[in-house]
C-alpha cells in the first residue's frame, strides 16, 4: 500500500520550485541596453574670431634711460619714482669742484704755453730771416771765408805757374847760350842749380794746386753747411709754429667745460620716472634713471615659427590681463623681428620651436595696463560678425560628402528626431564652424553624429550647464538616443 505525500508538504515544494524558477528567469533573462547619453548644443549667432595667442609684458613704446660717464658724487637728486617729468627738467645734479679745478689749471697751462710758443715763434722766423738774407746777399760767413780761401790758392796756384815758366825760362836760356858758345859760359853748378829751381817751382806748383783743391773742398762744405743750417731754421719755424697750435689743449678744454654743462643731468625726454638709481654721495657712472611714457604702451611678446607666416604688421589685436580681469582691450601688431630670437653672443637661439620677437601696441586709452603686467594676447587672424555657428564636432558629413549638422526636432506627441540638415561652411576657429542652411538660432545641434541617423527617435533629458570660453554658462542639452 502507497504512503500518502502531504499535502502541506506538496504546496511548500511548489512555491520554492516557484521561487528557484523566479530567481533563475531574473538572472537569465537578457538585460535593456542602457540609454546612451548624446548632448546637444544651441545654435548661436555669434561673432567668429581665427587668432593667435600669444602672451607678452607690457612696456612702454618710449622708454630712456639716462646715464653719465662722470665719476662726480651725486650732491642732489630732485625726482623719485612715479614722477611725471617734461623735457628738459631737473632729475640730479654732480658735485663740480673738481672739473672746475680742472678747467682753471688748464686755461692756466694755455695762457703760458701760448706765450713761450709766440716767442719761440718769432725767434725762429728771426734767425730764418738773417740766414736766408745773408745767404742771398752773399754774406753767409763761412761760405765767405771758404770763398776767400779759394780765390787765395788760385792766386798761389797763378803765383806757382809763373815761377815754373821762369825757371824753366832760365834754365832754357843757359843751355841756349852754352849751346852757342860751344862753352860752358855757365858751369855745371850753375846748370844744376837753374835744374834744381826747376824742379822746385813745380813743386811748389803741386803745393798750391793741392791746396786750391782743398778749399774748394772746404767752399763745398760751407755750402752744404749753410743749406743744412737753413734746412734746419726752416724746421725749427715750423715745429714753432706746430706748438703754437694749442687745438689740442682748447679741445680738452672744452671737454671739461662739457663734464661741467653734464654735472646738471635733465631729462631728455617727458614721461614718468619708473626708476630711480642714482644716489646722493656716490660716483654718478652708470645708469642713474629710467623715463618711460606710460601712456603709450606695447606687449613685448614672442611668435613661434609655426605661426609666424599667418600674422603681419598692422593685424588687429585683442588683450587681457588677470590684472585686469575680463576687460578687454584693442590693440594692434606693431613688428616682428625678422629673425629669431638670438642670445647674448649673437647666434640663433636653437630649441624645439623657434620664436620671433614681436610688439603689440595698444591703442585702448586708459586701459589700466601697467608697465611690467603680465598680459594674453589674440592676434585677429580673421573676423566675421554674426554668423551662425555650431561646434566644429558637431558636423558630419553624409554618403555623398555634403556638410550636415543634426538637429534634434520635436514631434507633435513631444518626442524629438535626430533630422539630418544639410550644411554650407565657412569660417572655422578652435572650437566653432560657421554653417549656413534650413538652420535658426537655437536649433538644438547633436554634438555627435556618428551614432545618428536622419530620423532617429531620441528623448531630451533635462537641461544641464558648462562653462563656455568667456567665463560664463549656458544650457546645453542632453539627449537619451532610442
Amino acid at each position: 500500500m502507497k504512503k500518502k505525500f502531504p499535502i502541506k508538504r506538496m504546496v511548500l515544494i511548489v512555491v520554492a520550485v516557484g521561487l528557484v524558477g523566479t530567481v533563475a528567469f531574473n538572472l537569465l533573462k537578457p538585460k535593456t541596453a542602457p540609454m546612451m547619453l548624446q548632448r546637444a548644443t544651441p545654435l548661436e549667432v555669434m561673432d567668429l574670431k581665427s587668432t593667435v595667442d600669444v602672451t607678452g609684458t607690457v612696456a612702454s613704446e618710449d622708454s630712456v634711460t639716462v646715464h653719465s660717464t662722470l665719476g662726480e658724487p651725486v650732491t642732489e637728486i630732485a625726482v623719485g619714482v612715479g614722477d611725471k617729468v617734461e623735457e628738459g627738467q631737473l632729475l640730479c645734479k654732480l658735485d663740480t669742484a673738481a672739473i672746475e679745478s680742472d678747467i682753471t689749471a688748464r686755461q692756466a697751462i694755455i695762457a703760458s704755453t701760448a706765450q713761450q710758443n709766440t716767442l719761440r715763434l718769432s725767434q725762429a722766423k728771426t734767425e730764418l730771416y738773417y740766414a736766408e738774407w745773408y745767404r742771398e746777399h752773399d754774406q753767409d760767413a763761412g761760405m765767405l771765408s771758404a770763398q776767400q780761401a779759394v780765390e787765395d790758392a788760385e792766386r798761389g796756384v797763378e803765383s806757382a805757374k809763373y815761377d815754373v815758366r821762369s825757371a824753366e825760362d832760365n834754365y832754357d836760356e843757359a843751355r841756349s847760350e852754352n849751346y852757342k858758345a860751344d862753352a860752358d859760359i855757365y858751369s855745371k853748378t850753375q846748370m844744376s842749380q837753374l835744374r834744381d829751381a826747376v824742379s822746385a817751382a813745380y813743386l811748389r806748383l803741386e803745393g798750391a794746386e793741392a791746396n786750391l783743391k782743398a778749399a774748394k773742398q772746404r767752399l763745398n762744405r760751407a755750402k752744404w753747411d749753410s743749406d743744412v743750417r737753413l734746412k734746419e731754421l726752416k724746421n725749427a719755424v715750423v715745429s714753432a709754429e706746430n706748438s703754437a697750435d694749442l687745438t689740442t689743449e682748447y679741445i680738452a678744454l672744452e671737454k671739461l667745460k662739457d663734464n661741467l654743462a653734464n654735472c646738471i643731468i635733465n631729462a631728455p625726454v617727458s614721461g614718468t620716472v619708473t626708476a630711480v638709481y642714482a644716489k646722493e654721495g656716490a660716483e654718478a657712472k652708470g645708469l642713474l634713471f629710467v623715463i618711460e611714457n606710460t601712456e603709450d604702451l606695447v606687449i613685448e611678446t614672442a611668435i613661434k615659427e609655426f605661426d609666424i607666416n599667418s600674422v603681419k604688421p598692422g593685424m588687429a589685436v585683442q588683450i587681457k590681463s588677470d590684472a585686469t580681469g575680463n576687460e578687454v582691450f584693442e590693440g594692434e601688431l606693431l613688428s616682428i623681428d625678422p629673425t629669431s630670437r638670438k642670445d647674448a653672443n649673437g647666434e640663433t637661439v636653437t630649441g624645439s620651436t623657434a620664436e620671433y620677437a614681436a610688439k603689440v601696441r595698444v591703442t585702448t586709452k586708459n586701459s589700466g595696463l601697467k608697465i611690467g603686467m603680465n598680459a594674453r594676447v589674440n592676434i585677429i587672424l580673421e573676423q566675421r560678425d554674426q554668423k551662425m555657428a555650431a561646434l566644429y564636432d558637431s558636423v558630419g558629413t553624409d554618403e555623398e560628402g555634403n556638410s550636415i549638422v543634426y538637429v534634434a526636432r520635436q514631434q507633435e506627441d513631444g518626442s524629438y528626431i535626430a533630422q539630418a540638415v544639410q550644411v554650407e561652411t565657412g569660417m572655422e576657429t578652435d572650437l566653432y564652424l560657421e554653417v549656413s542652411g534650413e538652420l535658426s538660432q537655437g536649433d538644438l545641434i547633436l554634438q555627435d553624429p556618428s551614432n545618428l541617423y536622419d530620423g532617429m527617435v531620441v528623448n531630451l533629458a533635462p537641461d544641464l550647464f558648462s562653462e563656455n570660453m568667456d567665463g560664463g554658462s549656458g544650457p546645453i542639452a542632453g539627449v537619451r538616443v532610442g
